[in-house]
């Protein structure tokens, strides 16, 4: 895979770039910090090939959405094998929805869909039919990322080496077989364990063979006996048949007998009923035409004092208006005492203000006056000026002065008394009272004389409807003397039927009696008929009780001829089971790390990867230093350890790789980092022809830069494009190009410095 067009849109920090991997063959990359660097050079690779990233995988796409943006995407265009391919992938963070196509691109140009279904078939064809491999071999065949190229040296033990060594060779694919394996022997020695506690089962169920064939044959032997008694007691009751045929035609009649028995006597019941029924109808009737006859009585004595109820009836109405009339006059009575009452109230109370009136005159007219008496008495009185000045002479003078206003008013109140508003009022009602009439005697008077009259004058309404009364009674009386006549005659039909029902009832229970005797002399020769009947349930019984015992014998000899076959079908089952097993067995131990393909595969590969890093010393170093990778080692208690060893050999003299310098240090990693790039190309039936170079050399310093500058431009004849990022000032110039990465408030930005 050579690598030539990378364009990204709002991818992490680049809103709108591109650049062009066929203007170089290698070169620095340099930049700030943060610039974007690694984004552009592994970043923006891996997520176009394979959707993931330093950021993440699929799940985690919005990460490399420029912040802001609504979706971001990478173009890369690549060669593979000599044919030209572009790959899309896009992601929108609103719709979370990413989009991925595929296309060859034509010697004219032309870009040719080669997308299948959906993303995720695109990305199984771009894996298996272009790159030819996995994500983590892609990485690990064109990717040093910062502090990670002295993965197999430095910091991991031996056994931890080979581990990583096994896990970057992607053989965990065998480490998958052998779990399956193991959870499938398990499986097996569990399903093999159940067929054998299945075969125990079966086996248990297969002993009571011989207990059941004996208990058949004892059972088929007592059916044979019972079936010769059977026949034996068949002859008695085949024998005695024409008196059984004889005792029930006898049964039958006494039968019928008995029901016309019991017809006859529930008729004759139900007649005896009726005639009760019908004796009792005469009965009411006859009482009820006395009672009615007692009613007519009782009316016709109410017509025959008709002068005096209608008499009685006329003074009770004007005895009731009298009485009514003194009621109504005491009411009134009472009404105008209590009006009489309420006005001499009023008028003692109109009086009492008037005089209290007249007493607060008294006391003013008395005060006044001596007021007025003091004028007499003092010389000074007559001259106006000193009354005037003089305050006790004012007001005595003042006094004086109302004097006669205060006896006129007096006057006029002792006159008013005489002229009570209330007194025509009180001789209004005193010439009413007088003019009105009651007597309580004369009201009891009339009184006990309507007691008298009243229970005569109440029989008026009886009176004017006793002539109709007496004739519905005489119809009622009529209706009731048919209704007799009519049960008497019923009460003879009735009769005569029970006379008749009684003869025939006589003659049933004689037929009856003549059958029973009959019938008993026949019973006493049918014992042995009956005897035999008997015998014969209790045989036919046994026989069903071991004809189901044969049958349930049978059932358990089918199921113990399946259990049989159950057993072989096991057995043949388990040994297929076993034999799985043991092929299972051989799988896990094929899978294994220490002896099976892995370890196998990590064999072949210790070899090729000594050879090509070796290779890469060659021309990094001249052939001074050379490695050796050990497998295995002997430990001291005689065993063999898988381990992955490391001995750098300085021209042929085995030397501690702790004991190199840094520069030396990086340039044996490095040869072990290309080495297995190569390596993971080859084995993957691919060759990536890229390789970055990620801020892979803190070691640098001066003493050892010239060395470590002359490794990494010994890289460059490795690899198509080779991509070297760093922030060392003195190594931006190692190689033949330089491309700048700046970042400004419009994204980051690709240059290259010519």
């Amino acid at each position: 895979m050579i690598p030539v067009m990378l364009k990204m849109k709002n991818f992490l920090s680049y809103e709108d770039e591109e650049f062009d991997f066929r203007k170089i063959t290698n070169a620095t990359v340099v930049g700030n910090n943060g610039a974007g660097k690694s984004s552009f050079c592994t970043d923006a690779i891996t997520w176009a090939l394979y959707g993931r990233g330093s950021r993440g995988d699929a799940n985690t796409n919005d990460n490399y959405v420029t912040t802001g943006a609504e979706s971001c995407c990478v173009e890369f265009t690549f060669e593979s094998n000599e044919s030209l391919y572009k790959v899309v992938r896009s992601f929108n963070i609103r719709k979370a929805k990413s989009a991925l196509n595929l296309f060859t691109i034509n010697a004219d140009g032309d870009e040719i869909p080669l997308s299948v279904g959906k993303t995720r078939e695109t990305q199984k064809y771009i894996e298996k039919n272009i790159l030819h491999m996995t994500f983590e071999t892609f990485v690990a065949s064109s990717m040093v990322f910062q502090n990670q190229s002295d993965e197999f040296t430095n910091g991991m033990s031996d056994m931890e080496r080979k581990e990583a060594l096994i896990s970057i060779l992607d053989v965990d694919g065998w480490s998958k077989i052998q779990k399956k394996a193991t959870e499938d022997i398990a499986k097996l020695k569990g399903e093999i364990a159940l067929e054998e506690n299945n075969i125990s089962h079966f086996e248990q169920a297969i002993a009571q063979k011989a207990d059941q064939l004996a208990k058949k044959a004892d059972l088929e032997k007592e059916l044979a006996k019972l079936q010769t008694q059977k026949a034996e007691q068949n002859k008695v009751v085949e024998a005695n048949q024409a008196k059984v045929f004889q005792l029930q035609e006898i049964d039958k009649q006494i039968e019928s007998m008995g029901e016309q028995e019991n017809t006859l006597s529930k008729s004759i019941a139900s007649n005896q009923e009726s005639l009760a029924f019908q004796q009792t109808n005469v009965n009411t009737n006859n009482a009820s035409i006395q009672d009615y006859r007692e009613k007519m009585g009782k009316e016709q004595k109410i017509l025959d004092h008709k002068a005096d109820i209608e008499k009685a009836a006329v003074e009770e109405a004007d005895i009731t208006a009298q009485i009514e009339k003194q009621n109504q006059n005491k009411m009134l009575i009472l009404q105008k005492e209590n009006e009489l009452v309420k006005i001499k109230q009023d008028g003692l109370a109109w009086q009492n203000n008037i005089t209290n009136q007249i007493s607060a005159l008294d006391i003013n007219i008395s005060n006044a006056e001596k007021q007025a008496e003091a004028l007499k008495k003092v010389p000074c009185s007559t001259n106006p000026q000193l009354v005037s000045s003089c305050l006790f002479l004012s007001m005595a003078n003042q006094a004086a002065q109302q004097l006669q206003g205060l006896y006129e008013k007096r006057q006029a109140l002792k006159a008013q008394i005489m002229e009570n508003p209330n007194l025509p009022k009180m001789q209004q009602v005193k010439a009413e009272l007088e003019s009105m009439n009651f007597d309580e005697t004369v009201v009891k008077q009339l009184q006990v004389r309507y007691n008298e009259i009243h229970p005569y004058a109440v029989l008026k309404p009886r009176l004017d409807a006793a002539t109709d009364t007496i004739n519905g009674y005489l119809e009622i009386i009529n209706t009731l003397e048919n209704n007799i006549a009519q049960s008497k005659k019923q009460i003879e039909s009735i009769k005569v039927q029970i006379e008749k029902q009684n003869s025939d009832l006589f003659n049933v229970k004689a037929k009856y009696n003549e059958l029973v005797g009959s019938r008993t002399n026949i019973d006493a020769t049918l014992k042995e008929y009956y005897l035999a009947k008997n015998e014969l349930a209790i045989i036919e019984n046994r026989e069903k009780e071991i004809h189901a015992a044969i049958a349930s014998a049978e059932t358990i000899l089918k199921q113990i001829e399946d259990a049989e076959k159950q057993v072989k079908d096991t057995e043949s089952a388990i040994q297929s089971k076993r034999e799985e097993l043991q092929t299972v067995q051989i799988m896990q131990d094929a899978c294994s790390k220490k002896a099976g393909v892995p370890a196998l595969i990590v064999e072949n590969a210790v070899p090729e990867l000594e050879s090509i890093a070796n290779k890469v010393l060659e021309n990094m170093m001249d052939g001074r230093l050379q490695i050796r990778l050990d497998t295995q080692v002997e430990t001291k208690s005689n065993t063999v350890k898988e381990v992955l060893r490391i001995t750098v050999l300085d021209d042929g003299y085995e030397r501690k790789y702790e004991t190199y310098s840094g520069a030396e240090k990086f340039v044996v990693d490095l040869a072990l980092r290309i080495a297995m790039s190569k390596f993971l190309s080859r084995r993957a039936g691919a060759s990536v022809q890229l390789f970055v170079l990620d801020e892979g050399v803190s070691c640098a310093d001066e003493e050892n830069r010239g060395e470590i500058l002359e490794a990494i431009r010994s890289i460059s004849g490795e690899f198509a494009k080779v991509l070297f990022v760093t922030h060392i000032e003195e190594m931006k110039d190692c190689l033949d190009g330089k491309i700048s990465v700046t970042k400004d408030s419009s994204g980051s930005h690709i240059k290259i410095i010519d």
